[in-house]
């Protein structure tokens, strides 16, 4: 029987949800698949977010939503966009954001980025005033200095990877275990590994519909044996292939 998409969108909750708890304990709330306006969305319910904690103290929150859709095929969940937030202090405040958004290079910035928040008086802040204008956003914000607008780091869209290879979950919380040292369980790094592993052999499969003629030829080089379609090989997905 096929599955629906919140069928689909639900076991990737639940995988989601085993991750975080199985790296950062029981008590973080679980992810669930929620019908916002037009959107399948999975997110943490009750939406107060990850509660990052040293010595037991919370002290980072981190925020992840995700959009869901069938891919073109209707085989596979497509994460149609995607928003992560690390946010500090009593009153949260967003500190970093890792967002794919991969309708972005209809505006020229990157499907995934991370945007970093920061003082507006600090050097990237700086290098925004001194940057040249060859580019269409470069000269809007040049415009906007000059009505008196303040530089900020977190216009800046930095680009990490695209459709297929950008930051994860997993990733964002290995890197805050690591570097902050915030509390996590015994064997938070297989439980992460293992579904990172999981996440990258589905977008080897993902990638596979990006480019079919190359797929198939790698396969080939390793002693496979593939036929293209009798139509001939589908075409590359250029929107996933040429854009950051």
């Amino acid at each position: 029987m096929t599955a629906t998409l919140e069928e689909a969108a639900q076991r990737f909750a639940t995988e989601l949800t085993a991750t975080v708890q199985g790296a950062l304990g029981q008590g973080c709330s679980p992810f669930r698949v929620q019908q916002v306006r037009s959107n399948l969305t999975v997110s943490q319910q009750p939406d107060r977010g990850l509660s990052l904690c040293c010595d037991g103290q919370p002290w980072l929150t981190l925020e992840a939503v995700y959009y869901c859709e069938w891919n073109s095929t209707r085989q596979y969940l497509r994460i149609r966009r995607s928003k992560i937030r690390l946010l500090y202090g009593e009153n949260p405040r967003p500190l970093v954001r890792y967002d794919y958004e991969p309708e972005n290079h209809l505006r020229r910035l990157p499907a995934a980025h991370v945007q970093i928040h920061e003082s507006a008086t600090g050097d990237m802040g700086a290098l925004q005033y001194e940057a040249g204008d060859a580019s269409r956003r470069a000269r809007r914000r040049k415009q906007e200095f000059d009505r008196g607008a303040v530089p900020r780091q977190d216009d800046i869209h930095f680009p990490v990877g695209g459709d297929r290879f950008r930051p994860i979950l997993e990733d964002v919380l290995q890197m805050l275990i690591e570097e902050y040292g915030i509390d996590r369980e015994d064997g938070w790094e297989r439980v992460l590994a293992d579904s990172r592993e999981a996440w990258r052999l589905g977008q080897i499969a993902a990638a596979a519909y990006d480019g079919p003629d190359v797929a198939a030829r790698a396969l080939r080089e390793q002693g496979y044996e593939v036929n293209p379609p009798a139509a001939g090989d589908p075409p590359r997905r250029q929107d996933a292939l040429r854009y950051p």
